[in-house]
């Protein structure tokens, strides 16, 4: 279905005019000369509401006809109170519901492909999205845990949506190998400060036990010899002591009979007892000493090794206990690491799928080439706005033609913004794509509606 003519009388800046539109037809003059109330009167006449504003100061009405090529007109009239749709058939017969006729042959999401192009990113993405609705099943995403679901919607378009979930996975993915990396440098960096293994499995806690009963044993027993040779020294003294109280008591004795005549001499006796008795106490005291000595002698070098045994013993016992809390630590480190890793490996196959998914999604897109990721529309996997030109035309194009509906009708303004080179790129494009296209350009001349007559 095509436009065959279009006549516009009384509104906005034109007065009469009739146009036989081709495949391209292109309305250009300078501002002010009525290209844009061509544009308008084609909207107006595929719309609806009301605009009195557009009926040519000194008319009576606004109006506006496209007959089709399959015999349909459709006519518009404006006043100033109303605006009226009149649509008949090819036999002449009213067609009664004019809005739902029109809104059946054309789209209200129709896609103008300049001001796609000039747009700015975000409005060609919404435009786009709009232009290629794509909607996914849960069922389609039933492999991802529904945590990775939460806060997203699936009433977005299929690719968004997709994007969304790629991008959250992957940034979990990150923060998980990150997790996994951190344990495992934990579990090495404590692996290193571990001790080597005694050679011959020695338990250190059953070898401390063992130096400190033996330590114990021998310093009870040298205990018990110090109190022998004490006490052996206390009897000896005792006896020696006996003995010269015995025999000055004695002396005493005989010296009362005869202590005048024998005084001398008793104290010579007394002087002679004591010095034996000094001197025997010094034998004794010398053997004491020399059995402490010998004792020592025999004892303090195991003493001194058993002490040091049991400080080293001690040190190992709690190295040993420290380096099972730590292998513990390890082991611990190490699962949850290799938990971490199954758990990225678990997202990378998520990742995957999510990609095979776009995949088939893109493969099923009316315009090869096209997708969106973390909100930029790519075309070629590079931004819409840093492909060549003929490239976005053809997209551009590409777009009306999935919105043109029906009557394929796509109408579009400001054409001034291709230069010759990007006009004639777009000519080429326009004419191939099979959809009838009435555009605006301003260029300084008269007002001229020049025409493409390529058979539709």
């Amino acid at each position: 279905m095509k436009i065959r003519t279009i006549k516009i009388n009384g509104f906005m800046g034109i007065d009469d005019l009739e146009i036989q539109p081709g495949a391209l037809t292109i309305i250009q003059g300078r501002n002010g000369s009525g290209k844009t109330s061509v544009i308008e009167a084609l909207k107006a006449t595929l719309g609806s509401g009301h605009d009195p504003s557009v009926v040519r100061i000194g008319a009576d009405a606004a109006i506006a006809q496209i007959d089709l090529d399959d015999g349909t007109t459709i006519r518009m009239r404006v006043t100033a109170k109303a605006t009226t749709r009149d649509i008949r058939d090819e036999k002449g017969r009213k067609i009664t519901r004019s809005a739902e006729y029109i809104r059946s042959i054309t789209d209200a999401l129709s896609v103008d492909p300049i001001a796609f192009i000039t747009a700015k990113p975000a409005d060609q993405l919404t435009a786009f999205l709009e232009a290629v609705p794509l909607r996914l099943e849960a069922q389609a995403l039933s492999f991802l845990p529904a945590k990775v679901l939460t806060g997203i919607s699936l009433d977005r378009h299929a690719l968004e949506v997709l994007a969304l979930l790629d991008r959250d996975l992957r940034a979990d993915r990150q923060e998980i190998n990150r997790v996994a990396r951190e344990k495992e440098a934990t579990a090495k960096q404590l692996a290193e400060t571990l001790p080597p293994e005694a050679p011959d499995g020695t338990n250190w806690s059953e070898e401390l036990a063992r130096l400190t009963k033996e330590y114990l044993a021998l310093r009870e027993a040298t205990s018990e010899w110090k109190t022998r040779i004490l006490a052996d020294e206390r009897g000896n003294a005792d006896a020696v002591k006996q003995t010269f109280h015995q025999e000055r008591e004695k002396i005493r004795a005989g010296l009362e009979s005869a202590i005048a005549v024998l005084r001398s001499n008793a104290d010579a006796a007394i002087k002679k007892r004591e010095e034996a008795r000094d001197e025997r106490l010094s034998v004794i005291a010398t053997e004491r000493d020399n059995r402490m000595r010998n004792l020592e002698i025999k004892y303090t070098p195991r003493q001194q090794e058993l002490t040091l045994a049991q400080a080293r013993a001690q040190e190992l016992v709690t190295a040993q206990a420290k380096s099972e809390k730590t292998r513990e630590f390890i082991i611990s480190q190490e699962r949850d690491a290799g938990a971490a890793r199954e758990q990225s490996d678990a997202v990378t196959q998520s990742i995957g799928k999510i990609e095979a998914l776009k995949r088939s999604l893109l493969r099923e897109m009316p315009i090869p080439g096209i997708e969106v990721k973390d909100g930029v529309l790519l075309v070629d996997g590079v931004p819409f706005a840093r492909v060549n030109l003929a490239r976005q035309i053809q997209v551009a194009i590409e777009l009306a033609k999935l919105r043109a509906g029906e009557l394929g009708l796509v109408v579009l303004d400001n054409l001034e913004h291709f230069d010759s080179e990007a006009f004639s790129a777009f000519r080429v494009a326009a004419q191939a794509s099979g959809l009838q296209f009435v555009g605006a350009r301003v260029e300084n001349s008269d007002f001229v509606v020049n025409t493409d007559k390529d058979p539709f």
